[in-house]
């Protein structure tokens, strides 16, 4: 199937989208960093990424989308930022910056998987 990189903080999400991810065929790269996520997209070529807005590091969600979309060789690479921000403003913000979908955690694993596929296709 598809290569993807999540960037997930949190321990437990960062294992369940693992674990979903892998199930449903998926080579998956994780991090916890922004800057981490962005080598690790430069060094593997992924067909999606997934991307948390609140990350530690300096860099959140929001500025790793739009350095992606800065990149001519990722600006047209999807990109589901996937957050507990759920204000509409917080919404405008990860889209203006070039998210090509928003899901707000807690999240329902149907959903997560139909989104991730509507983007891979």
């Amino acid at each position: 199937m598809a290569v993807i990189v999540a960037v997930e903080d949190d321990p437990d999400v960062h294992q369940l989208l693992r674990l979903l991810l892998e199930d449903a065929g998926h080579t998956v790269h994780m991090a916890t960093e922004a800057e981490v996520g962005l080598g690790l997209v430069a060094e593997h070529g992924p067909g999606l990424v997934v991307l948390d807005v609140s990350l530690p590091g300096g860099v959140d969600g929001v500025e790793a989308c739009r350095r992606l979309r800065a990149e001519p060789a990722t600006e047209a690479l999807p990109v589901l930022m996937l957050t507990a921000k759920a204000r509409e403003e917080d919404q405008r913000r990860g889209m203006a910056a070039g998210a090509s979908d928003y899901l707000v955690k807690p999240f329902d694993i149907v959903e997560l998987l139909n989104r991730v596929e509507k983007l891979l296709s």
